[in-house]
């Protein structure tokens, strides 16, 4: 796409191809319409489809994968570069949609569904900007070898989210506004399966998130989440934590390194949790003994950490699962910080 802009519905990009905005150039979000925009056919998990559904493991946005303006699903070896801009133009939306409305607007900008090989870049020294992404501006959900290079998102709520995703690299690239968090990595049931996310690598980025945190693990946890490394990345604000680190649904999160990281305008620059919220497929309402399901966080390295105009003065903050008197609260992370430097606010 050169010059101008391209008003369109859903397009679904096929193996083997490129797509490119150029500079100049905008991809936007027409009104809902029959046909217009992909919905997802109902998802059950495994033979107690009656008693269990998607829904109810994490939040709509999460849930419905298919309804996106630009849908990467199920395909190998895309591109998605440019320049330009790809933008929802109001019509993505940020939240869910009434039950009675015929044709619901999309909740994502770019979704990256069980797909491998997929790049979402800028191009000739300008970063892809995303604009107006509703409730997920770009969402990787089971992608496999993912390159998110040189872009620019003006989030409406979540930025960026790599969920249950393995071989992803975030680089050079500015996460900023949102109401939710800026970068998060989690794992859900949304797709019928617990999946786990591994080798995860963010560097050379700035994020921002106006109400939530800035780079973030979690919240929604079903799987586990290994070697994660947050490098060279600068914290322009976030209204919660920098950092954050939870395990609230099950899942052993481990090896997670953050390597020069500076933050300013935080409210924490740490903050570590495990809960038992156990949003996951297999508890109910009903489920009393849940000891054996709750999850952990260990080996956790921070070193070359510079963060400034803090308002909670607590640098690592852990908070442990404390569900019965046989469960104290406790700190479930390995690896003190190191070279850590904290200013509070005046």
């Amino acid at each position: 796409l050169a010059g101008g802009i391209f008003r369109s519905g859903a397009v679904a990009l096929p193996s083997h191809r490129v797509l490119e905005i150029a500079a100049g150039a905008s991809l936007k979000a027409l009104p809902p319409a029959a046909g217009r925009y992909l919905r997802d056919p109902p998802v059950r998990f495994g033979k107690k489809a009656r008693i269990w559904t998607y829904t109810r493991c994490q939040d709509y946005g999460h849930s419905n994968l298919w309804d996106a303006l630009v849908l990467i699903k199920n395909v190998v070896n895309v591109t998605l570069r440019g320049g330009g801009t790809i933008d929802g133009g109001g019509e993505v939306t940020y939240k869910e949609p009434p039950s009675n409305m015929g044709f619901p607007k999309p909740t994502k900008l770019i979704a990256v569904v069980s797909s491998r090989n997929v790049t979402v870049e800028g191009s000739g020294r300008k970063r892809l900007r995303l604009r107006r992404g509703g409730w997920i501006s770009l969402l990787l959900n089971n992608a496999t070898g993912a390159i998110v290079r040189d872009v620019k998102v003006d989030a409406q709520r979540d930025g960026v989210n790599v969920v249950s995703s393995t071989a992803v690299v975030i680089e050079r690239c500015l996460v900023r506004g949102g109401s939710d968090d800026a970068i998060a990595i989690k794992t859900d049931a949304a797709l019928g399966a617990v999946l786990e996310a591994r080798d995860v690598v963010v560097r050379d980025s700035f994020v921002q998130s106006v109400k939530c945190n800035g780079l973030q693990i979690g919240s929604e946890t079903v799987g586990d989440v290994t070697d994660v490394r947050f490098a060279n990345v600068t914290v322009l604000g976030a209204a919660k934590a920098g950092i954050g680190i939870v395990s609230m649904d099950g899942a052993r999160v481990s090896n997670v390194v953050y390597e020069n990281v500076t933050m300013r305008d935080v409210q924490a620059a740490f903050f570590i949790m495990v809960g038992a919220r156990l949003r996951r497929p297999g508890v109910f309402k009903n489920t009393t003994n849940v000891d054996g399901l709750v999850g952990s966080i260990s080996d956790v390295a921070a070193t070359g950490i510079t963060a400034t105009r803090v308002g909670f003065q607590e640098t690592w903050k852990g908070y442990g699962y404390n569900y019965s008197a046989a469960s104290p609260g406790e700190r479930h992370y390995s690896r003190r910080p190191s070279s850590i430097l904290v200013r509070g606010v005046g």
